[in-house]
């Protein structure tokens, strides 16, 4: 990335800028750019057009196109491209930083190339500026550039699978798909799978479901990402077995899946799990219809939230405040009074969120606890309510 700008004792007037950029010393007329920057002296920006030229200093050019950039003008992306595409001894991470600021597409093609730079913040660059452009009419060249990177060079084909999910480029989804097969746990794995989200490359979620049980962390993390990403509603009813999972990361990023992407036929399967037959799924069942706002759950997540021995208590306490019901009040009081267990933080939350001005009380109690949690989760319980008697509590 390029330096930060320098910081000045005084700010130099036009007049002072101007003269400055004159100067026989390449130091100075850099400095007077960065202050022309800093001034926002517009009166200067035919010369540093001029400068970004002409000037026979590589620093001075740079710096000049940085501050084109900061003012906006679009003007001068055509020919920071080409020079971007002609280097004179200037730092591209500049270049790159004044295109990404301009997004100008019609210029993306110049940035492609620097996906395969053998410097790793540069391609980062490139990839960044890339998506500031939204450059989707360049995803031919990604993708041949893609395919072109050995796997061999694994930095440079991760430069590659980033860009073609930042700028959408759908028809790239079936090499993304046959690397999200071939590919061994990594971080090109895992940028394939948020790079298959990006496309909304549906054809993948199956593959993106099975990711959610295996061991590389970083794979169910964005293989989460990537199926939300794709909002398939094929995906609900394919992640509803993992519900049951013997990981809790795994149980609750289906309940994320089918609390999220519509599936109405899902609603009776979910309220099933309630029953607590299975200890571990009541949770993420819970969670899955709070987020849908299925009413006709709220009774039998009320009765089974009376069980103090099941798992993940203050999700399922949490879904009652999610289905947006206040007859949920006394249940939540009463887990709320509780003399320990997580059931707590989910009860004070949720009588926030239902604005239960009647448990106020209870509240001011429970935020003074040595719980520290409890108390600051109270505190911002009673917040939400809004109540101008509460204000000197606060």
């Amino acid at each position: 990335m390029p330096e930060p700008r320098q910081t000045y004792e005084k700010t130099m007037t036009l007049q002072q800028v101007q003269e400055a950029l004159k100067s026989k010393t390449w130091s100075e007329r850099s400095t007077a750019i960065l202050a022309a920057m800093d001034g926002n002296h517009r009166e200067v920006i035919p010369t540093l057009y001029e400068l970004f030229e002409k000037d026979d200093n590589a620093a001075v050019r740079q710096t000049a196109a940085l501050a084109l950039a900061d003012f906006g003008e679009k003007r001068a992306a055509p020919l920071i491209a080409q020079r971007l595409g002609t280097l004179r001894g200037e730092n591209p991470a500049y270049l790159l930083d004044a295109l990404s600021r301009l997004s100008v597409s019609s210029t993306a093609t110049a940035v492609v190339p620097y996906l395969g730079d053998e410097n790793h913040s540069i391609r980062l660059q490139a990839v960044a500026a890339l998506e500031q452009m939204n450059a989707r009419s360049v995803g031919p060249q990604i993708l041949t550039g893609l395919q072109k990177t050995p796997a061999s060079e694994a930095d440079r084909q991760r430069a590659y699978i980033m860009a073609l999910g930042k700028v959408s480029y759908e028809p790239a989804g079936p090499v993304l798909l046959q690397l999200a097969r071939t590919l061994d746990d990594g971080p090109n794995l895992a940028a394939t799978y948020l790079a298959l989200g990006r496309i909304k490359y549906r054809p993948a979620t199956p593959i993106l479901i099975k990711a959610l049980q295996a061991d590389f962390v970083k794979g169910r993390e964005n293989s989460l990402q990537a199926i939300l990403d794709t909002e398939d509603p094929r995906a609900p009813s394919l992640s509803f077995p993992l519900i049951k999972n013997e990981r809790r990361e795994t149980r609750f990023a289906a309940a994320e899946i089918i609390g999220t992407i519509a599936d109405p036929s899902l609603n009776e399967k979910l309220v099933s799990l309630i029953d607590g037959a299975y200890p571990d799924a009541v949770g993420p069942a819970a969670y899955a219809l709070g987020r849908r706002k299925y009413q006709p759950a709220r009774l039998p997540i009320e009765k089974i939230l009376a069980d103090q021995e099941l798992p993940d208590r203050e999700t399922i306490a949490r879904s009652l405040g999610w289905l947006g019901d206040k007859e949920s009040v006394p249940v939540l009081l009463e887990v709320l009074k509780e003399d320990e267990g997580e059931g707590r933080y989910g009860a004070a939350w949720s009588l926030g969120i239902l604005e239960a001005r009647e448990a106020i009380p209870a509240l001011m109690k429970t935020a003074q606890s040595r719980d520290q949690r409890l108390a600051m989760i109270s505190v911002e319980a009673i917040r939400m309510m809004r109540d101008p008697s509460t204000l000197s509590f606060l």
